[in-house]
Order: C-alpha cells, then sequence, then structure tokens
C-alpha cells in the first residue's frame, strides 16, 4: 500500500478518506484544495436542478416500491446502500427512493454502505440482465 507520504515525494498528493464527507462537501474540498472556490457550488447547484426535473419522474415510476442495488461477483452478491457509490446517494438520498428494511438496517442506517448477502443462497442464482454472467461464473 503506498503511503500518502510516498506519493508527496512524486507530486503534491492529498489523502481523501472514503465515505468520510458526501459526494457534495468531497467537491467543497477539492474546490478549496485546488483555489477554484466557487466552481463546486456552481456545479452542486445546476446538478441539484437537473434533480429536481429528474425526482418526480422517477418518484412516478418507481412509486412506493422498494429499490435494490445489487452487484454479482464469481462467488457473492452485494447490496449497498447510500454512502458506497454505485449511485446509491442519488437514489436513496437525492430522489428519496426507499430501501428494502434489511439493506436500510444493514447497510444505510448502520453507515457500512453495503453488505455481503451470497452467503444466503446455497445453489446458483440467475438475475435478470446477468445469465451471460452467471453461466461464465459456473463454467469458469
Amino acid at each position: 500500500m503506498i503511503l500518502a507520504g510516498e506519493l508527496a515525494k512524486i507530486a503534491p498528493s492529498v489523502l481523501v478518506n472514503f465515505g468520510e464527507k458526501d459526494t457534495k462537501e468531497q467537491l467543497k474540498e477539492f474546490d478549496r484544495m485546488t483555489g477554484t472556490e466557487g466552481k463546486a457550488e456552481a456545479w452542486i447547484a445546476q446538478w441539484n436542478k437537473k434533480i429536481a426535473e429528474a425526482k418526480p419522474k422517477v418518484v412516478e415510476q418507481v412509486g412506493t416500491k422498494t429499490v435494490s442495488i445489487l452487484q454479482p461477483t464469481q462467488k457473492e452478491l452485494y447490496v449497498y446502500g447510500n454512502s458506497f457509490g454505485r449511485s446509491g446517494d442519488i437514489m436513496y438520498d437525492e430522489f428519496g427512493l426507499k430501501a428494502p428494511a434489511s439493506t436500510q438496517k444493514d447497510a444505510i442506517d448502520s453507515k457500512v454502505g453495503w453488505v455481503q448477502i451470497g452467503f444466503y443462497f446455497n445453489d446458483p442464482i440467475s438475475m435478470d440482465g446477468q445469465l451471460d454472467f452467471v453461466i461464465k461464473s459456473l463454467t469458469e
């Protein structure tokens, strides 16, 4: 693992602890670090405008259903919350969509961000749109 001090020998470096700040706060911090104050606020304002335009359409389509963010790997299946990438912050925080109760508890409220759920399955599973992946993983 390369440490920030070692990187600083090569170029100016900043260590960013993933998950300490949300995306917008991170962007503002980068704005301050690079001396471009104001650009982040402008970008965020434009982003908020786009979210405000898209949110009613998304909410209308999803309704009161819960939404899951899943990522299969060759051996496990993961579910993600609002703080570990994969657009969870947009879906759950920006659009206000609801996660299933177990995801809310284990990945969001816990602040962990993700949960491995693949260990619940003993037999091969098929996910819509993932059949090629499942077949490949079973034949390797």
